[in-house]
């Protein structure tokens, strides 16, 4: 039997095993291998076809007895096929960055499937039936986030874990299984389950460079604790040479970051002429709550670490500046200067209206890092290494660190939100940016994060 790790303190709740049976270690009942099912791409669109024609066509059968024409049958079930596929796509590429919002992930791809094919049908003048085409699409979003759920549960899964691997690196990965082995042939019996190492602790002299070698050829994964970290938590760690990756990320060079300028300025313009009277009336409610100007306006680093004036609808009393310049800066949880109009502004974060017009400048984006103060921003580059990466995008209305962390009232929860920022510039991409933009929904509607 192997030991805990001798580095891990059980204060991090892991999980430790044993080498009993991998049956016995992967658990118990019919959910485990249902979801290992599910995880196959296969099982998911098999599942997918029969939520979104058959039973749909049989519930049809139900309903109209006398049937219907066989053209309406075909148009509806090409519009389902097709509705299945581009939703299967849109929803594969959000659910690979690991949130738990799994229905609205599902509502979401299916929805913009479903919607787009039968305007795209409508247009051609081929009408699908609307009967059949709502209940196809009520069952495909309950199937998948039904899979979603399931394979979910399986994640991030068991892992071997070598001698030298300090798992306190993945305090912030949920529900994964460590096996701790000291010797090469225990790992190679554990079949292809994936090893976590840290292959620098590994020296030379000993059989692991070779065991690792040779696992990665034969299609065995292999992790570090930062990309298992990555991939599972949505987090860059900020650590030496490894954040400093995202200097030499792809997506800076791609086209996507220049194609998303022209984007942020035509849905701005399009939001600010769609939102000026309520803007215009929220202006006049902030005005007879309480004295001072109805817009905020201050100082914030943004893109390329270029200081320029945010604009916010004020959502705090307008007071004599005391303290220090940091607390007046970072706001704390009920922090008693937000106004009871502010209080709802903020939690339905449509305060920040007023940066469309940032937005419309150049800068700051619909998405990305939230800008900081200037002070903030200068304390948090002398405390917390490598923060200043975070300025190779434009900051954002929203973003990854907000629809997963919220607010930060302290320096340990900047240094986590600095992770999702690394991760949100090193992964920039339109998938990333639609998930953020339903996860927005969330927040909207929820208060998530909100102070």
């Amino acid at each position: 039997m192997t030991q805990p790790h001798p580095n891990l303190p059980h204060s991090l709740g892991f999980s430790h095993t044993d080498t009993r049976s991998l049956d016995q270690m992967q658990g118990s009942g019919l959910l485990q291998t249902a979801a290992a099912v599910l995880e196959r791409m296969r099982a998911q669109l098999s599942g997918g076809l029969i939520a979104a024609i058959a039973l749909p066509a049989v519930i049809l059968r139900l309903l109209f007895p006398e049937g219907v024409y066989a053209i309406d049958v075909l148009i509806s079930f090409g519009a389902a096929l097709a509705s299945l596929i581009a939703g299967f796509t849109i929803f594969r590429k959000l659910s690979a960055y690991g949130t738990s919002c799994h229905g609205l992930i599902s509502i979401a791809s299916f929805t913009a499937s479903f919607a787009s094919v039968a305007a795209a049908l409508w247009l051609l003048n081929l009408l699908p039936s609307p009967v059949f085409l709502s209940i196809s699409w009520a069952l495909t979003v309950v199937w998948f986030w039904f899979v979603s759920a399931a394979t979910a549960y399986r994640r991030p899964g068991i892992y071997i874990v070598p001698p030298g691997t300090d798992l306190r690196k993945l305090a912030a990965v949920p529900n994964a299984t460590w096996i701790n082995v000291k010797e090469v042939s225990e790992a190679a019996g554990f079949g292809n389950i994936p090893v976590v190492s840290d292959t620098g602790a590994i020296t030379a002299d000993t059989d692991w460079p070779s065991f690792l070698c040779e696992a990665a050829i034969n299609g065995r994964t292999v992790l570090t604790p930062d990309q298992l970290m990555e991939t599972s938590a949505g987090r860059l760690r900020i650590s030496g040479g490894y954040a400093q990756d995202i200097a030499r990320s792809p997506g800076q060079d791609a086209i996507y970051p220049r194609a998303k300028r022209y984007v942020d300025v035509l849905t701005s313009l399009v939001a600010l002429v769609l939102l000026c009277p309520v803007m215009l009336l929220l202006a006049v409610i902030i005005r007879m709550e309480s004295p001072g100007p109805a817009i905020f306006r201050q100082k914030r680093m943004g893109y390329r670490g270029r200081e320029f004036t945010v604009y916010k609808f004020r959502s705090m009393r307008a007071a004599r500046e005391t303290g220090d310049a940091l607390s007046r800066d970072m706001t704390q949880t009920d922090d008693d200067r937000i106004t009871p109009i502010g209080r709802i502004i903020r939690k339905v974060r449509i305060d920040e209206l007023p940066q469309i017009i940032n937005i419309l400048k150049g800068e700051m984006s619909w998405i990305g890092p939230r800008p900081e103060t200037v002070n903030l921003s200068r304390h948090y580059e002398r405390n917390i290494p490598h923060y200043r990466y975070r300025h190779m995008v434009r900051p954002g209305i929203t973003g990854w660190a907000q629809v997963r962390q919220g607010h930060v009232v302290s320096v340990e929860d900047v240094s986590t939100k600095l992770e999702y920022d690394f991760f949100y510039v090193k992964h920039l991409s339109l998938w990333l940016d639609i998930l953020i933009a339903v996860l927005t929904v969330r927040v909207v509607l929820t208060g998530h994060g909100a102070k």
